[in-house]
């Protein structure tokens, strides 16, 4: 059976109302208008509707004319590192369009360049910056192939190239590398003729909080580096073969655990997409063994502190204040493990391992351009377990997060490290 609606046509004039507030453009970074594709200020403002906490995240959208300036300034940089040519000249060639002052030889080594130019975004909400970078990549390319001559010109399969080979990214909001894995397909599309799934993105464009490599003071950052963790066997034990006290802090590898991950990590950008989720699931298990073995060390080190405790016959003041905090501590790090295990469950981390979801860059020297929008946080508005992982001592801490700073500093320093 059927209804009748009533729809009245000042219903659609509204949408369309609507609609012709926005400009559709491609050029992402550019702040003249076109009339091709979604405009960045509209998945902008969806961003910024979809965190109505952005204050507390010190979330903030990019006016696409910063994002311009910054990217093509970037590019400049970049270029200007490996050419030997005035700045002048490079200016010209980025924000112009104008290879006058090139030769094919100099284009050709531009174009290589382009290829090789690996970028991160570590703050990349969604995703002004990579889009404004790879924008900025193809208009070269395609001034070079007009000047070159090149046989075949595909702009989805360049795009595409740039997109898997240059861009990495990575925010604390599950829903922004969502926002940003759509915005590179919508690049993608308006160059197809019929429109197809984006190559997987989970190990490019990723979930974690990036200025903390560590969980409950346990670093994470050489997880990836198996020969370079501490193995418990080598490490100074008592007699009863505990690990001594002043060595419950350092963060120990289980033998071989590192190796597993690597392979696993190999094995997931050579599986087919069926196996993906899968292997992204030995992953994690593996990362969360990793964690948990930590903890465990550390709780069977307080239970033998406490039995010794417990087994002199008069306890004195200290003592007894010791063996209540050491009972405290035994509780939290109880609580730790579980809230490790309900982590595992979820997608959103509260840390990101630099070194090992994007080793292969870091392995060779680290990123030719760090660029993005940090979020803007002071210190008496963190939230204080995120404080105490910034400023640990025994994790790889940031020199600057000291004092009244704010949470930018560390993004600063971390691009710096990157």
């Amino acid at each position: 059976k059927h209804r009748e609606i009533s729809f009245p046509a000042s219903y659609f004039e509204m949408l369309f109302n609507f609609f012709n507030g926005y400009n559709f453009t491609v050029y992402e970074n550019s702040p003249e208008e076109h009339t091709v594709a979604v405009d960045p200020e509209m998945l902008g403002h969806i961003f910024e509707n979809l965190i109505d906490y952005n204050k507390d995240t010190g979330t903030f959208y990019t006016p696409k004319e910063i994002v311009q300036y910054m990217t093509q300034e970037s590019l400049v940089e970049y270029l200007k590192t490996h050419l030997e040519k005035d700045r002048t000249e490079i200016e010209n060639l980025v924000k112009n369009q104008s290879a006058n002052s090139f030769t094919d030889k100099e284009l050709e080594k531009i174009n290589g360049l382009l290829d090789n130019v690996k970028i991160c975004d570590p703050a990349i909400g969604s995703g002004a910056f990579p889009m404004g970078m790879l924008q900025e990549i193809f208009n070269l390319k395609a001034l070079i192939n007009f000047k070159l001559g090149f046989d075949v010109w595909s702009p989805a399969t360049v795009k595409q190239n740039i997109i898997q080979n240059s861009i990495y990214g990575v925010d604390l909001d599950e829903g922004a590398v969502e926002i940003a894995r759509l915005r590179f397909w919508l690049s993608l599309v308006v160059d197809e003729g019929m429109p197809k799934a984006l190559t997987n993105l989970d190990y490019k464009i990723m979930q974690g909080n990036s200025v903390v490599e560590s969980f409950k003071g346990i670093d994470l950052s050489k997880i990836a580096l198996g020969n370079d963790l501490q193995i418990v066997e080598n490490m100074q034990t008592d007699l009863f073969g505990n690990r001594t006290d002043d060595q419950m802090k350092i963060t120990v590898g289980k033998s071989g655990l590192a190796e597993e991950i690597q392979k696993l990590i190999k094995k997931y950008f050579t599986a087919k997409t069926t196996q993906k989720r899968e292997i992204k699931s030995k992953i994690q298990t593996k990362i969360a063994e990793h964690i948990d073995y930590n903890l465990e060390l550390r709780e069977n080190q307080l239970y033998r502190q406490i039995a010794d405790l417990e087994n002199v016959k008069t306890l004195k003041t200290n003592q007894q204040k010791a063996l209540a905090q050491l009972k405290t501590d035994l509780q939290n790090l109880s609580n730790t493990r579980k809230e490790l295990q309900k982590i595992q469950t979820k997608e959103e981390k509260p840390y990101f391992l630099w070194h090992l979801f994007f080793a292969d860059v870091l392995s060779k020297g680290g990123f030719d351009i760090v660029i993005g929008n940090p979020p803007y946080i002071e210190f008496k508005n963190l939230d204080k377990e995120l404080k105490n992982e910034l400023e640990d001592s025994n994790t790889n801490n940031f020199y600057t997060a000291k004092g009244k700073y704010d949470i930018y500093v560390t993004f600063y320093e971390m691009a710096q490290r990157l």
